[in-house]
C-alpha cells in the first residue's frame, strides 16, 4: 500500500496579464501561488508521502524565469524520499529551450513524455506510471490510447493533461476506463471533478480567475488492498459568487447579515456579488462595498437593482400624462406585488428618461 497526492494547474511564474487579479491583486496572487505549492510540498513532507503526481501546467512557459526553476528545483529536492512524477500540460509544454529538456531536475523527480507515451517502474512500490505530455505538435487521442499497456504484475497510474472537447488532446473517457489502470490522473481542467470513481481532475491549487469559483485543492490517493481518491480543499483564497436581491427598505447591516448568513467566508476570500431588486434613493454602492471590505480580501459588485421611485409624487408631478397613466394601470389591481412592481419601475425607468 502507498499514499500519494495528485495535483496540477499550479502555474507558477503566472503573470495575470490576461486575467481579472491585474495590477497590485495580480503581484499577490503569483507570489501566493508559491506560497501554496510550497504549503503542499510541506505536507508531502510532513506526511511522508510516497508519490506526488503533477498532470501539467506546472509553471508557465512565457513568464517563468531562470531564477524562478532554481526556486522550484530547491522546493522539490527538498523532498528526497518522494518521488515526483511530471508531464507537461499546454502552458509549460515542451520545446527546444525547455527547461525540462535544457536543465538538470533533482534525482527525486522523473519527467514523463518526452518521447511520446513513457512509462517508469519503481520496484519499491510496484508501481507502473504512465505518462503523456503536451508538446508543439497535434497528435490524436485514440493513438496514444491504442499504445497503452498496463503492467498486469503491478499497479498502475496514468497521467494525461487534456479534456473530452479540445482540439488538441480530446480524451475518450470512457475508453481510458476500460484500461482498467488504478488511477488515471488529469489535468488541464481547473475545477476539481470525478469523471469515474478512478479518473478525476484534481483542479488547480490556487483559483486562477474570478470564473473559477468553489474550493480548489488536491486529491490524495491510496493504492493497496482497497483503493480510495478523495478531494482535499487547500487553497489560500477562494472565489464566491452571490446573488443579493434587495428592497428598498434594506439597511446595509440587513444586506450584510443576509449575504453573511448564506456564505460560510474568511477574510481571505474573493467576493463576486451581483444585487438585484429595487433599491433606496438613498443607497450608495460605495458604502456597501466598504462594509463588506472589512469581511473580505477582495469585493466586486454588479448592480443591477433599480431604484425606488415615489409613485405618488410622480402621480401628482405627470398628472394626466401617460407616466400617471402607467402608473395607474398597476395600483388600480391593489397591491403590487415584486414582479409586477419591477415591471412597473423598470417602464417608468424608461419613460422618465424620455422625459428628460
Amino acid at each position: 500500500m502507498f499514499k500519494f497526492i495528485h495535483t496540477a494547474d499550479i502555474h507558477l511564474g503566472a503573470n495575470f496579464k490576461n486575467s481579472y487579479f491585474g495590477g497590485e491583486i495580480g503581484n499577490i496572487r503569483r507570489k501566493e501561488l508559491w506560497e501554496t505549492f510550497e504549503k503542499l510540498i510541506n505536507q508531502v513532507k510532513e506526511e511522508k508521502i510516497e508519490l506526488l503526481l503533477i498532470a501539467g501546467d506546472l509553471y508557465e512557459n512565457d513568464s517563468f524565469s531562470f531564477k524562478d526553476f532554481f526556486r522550484l528545483t530547491g522546493i522539490l529536492g527538498s523532498i528526497p524520499l518522494t518521488k515526483v512524477i511530471i508531464i507537461s500540460g499546454n502552458h509549460d509544454k515542451f520545446h527546444s529551450n525547455s527547461y525540462y529538456f535544457t536543465e538538470e531536475w533533482p534525482e527525486n523527480v522523473t519527467i514523463l513524455g518526452k518521447n511520446g507515451l513513457e512509462s517508469v517502474y519503481f520496484e519499491d512500490l510496484n508501481l507502473n506510471v504512465i505518462g503523456y505530455s503536451w508538446d508543439n505538435y497535434s497528435r490524436n487521442q485514440s493513438s496514444i490510447i491504442n499504445q497503452i499497456e498496463i503492467n498486469n504484475d503491478s499497479s498502475n497510474i496514468l497521467m494525461l493533461h487534456g479534456d473530452d472537447t479540445s482540439n488538441y488532446m480530446d480524451f475518450d473517457f470512457q475508453k481510458l476506463k476500460d484500461l482498467n489502470f488504478d488511477y488515471i490522473a488529469c489535468g488541464h481542467i481547473h475545477k476539481p471533478k470525478f469523471l469515474y470513481d478512478n479518473i478525476a481532475y484534481c483542479g488547480s491549487l490556487e483559483p486562477l480567475d474570478i470564473t473559477e469559483i468553489g474550493d480548489r485543492g488536491y486529491i490524495e490517493g491510496i493504492i493497496g488492498e482497497k483503493n480510495s481518491f478523495k478531494f482535499k480543499p487547500f487553497s489560500k483564497r477562494k472565489i464566491l459568487n452571490y446573488k443579493l436581491s434587495i428592497d428598498a427598505d434594506m439597511s446595509y447591516l440587513d444586506m450584510i447579515n443576509r449575504i453573511s448568513k448564506d456564505i460560510n467566508h474568511t477574510n481571505l476570500d474573493f467576493l463576486m456579488l451581483e444585487i438585484d431588486g429595487i433599491k433606496a434613493r438613498e443607497f450608495d454602492i460605495d458604502i456597501l462595498k466598504e462594509y463588506l471590505q472589512r469581511e473580505y480580501f477582495y469585493v466586486n459588485i454588479v448592480d443591477n437593482s433599480i431604484e425606488d421611485f415615489d409613485l405618488d409624487r410622480l402621480r401628482e408631478t405627470y398628472k394626466d400624462t401617460l407616466i400617471q397613466y402607467y402608473i395607474d394601470s398597476f395600483q388600480n389591481n391593489g397591491d403590487i406585488d415584486p414582479v409586477n412592481k419591477r415591471a412597473l419601475y423598470l417602464g417608468l425607468s424608461a419613460l422618465l428618461q424620455g422625459v428628460e
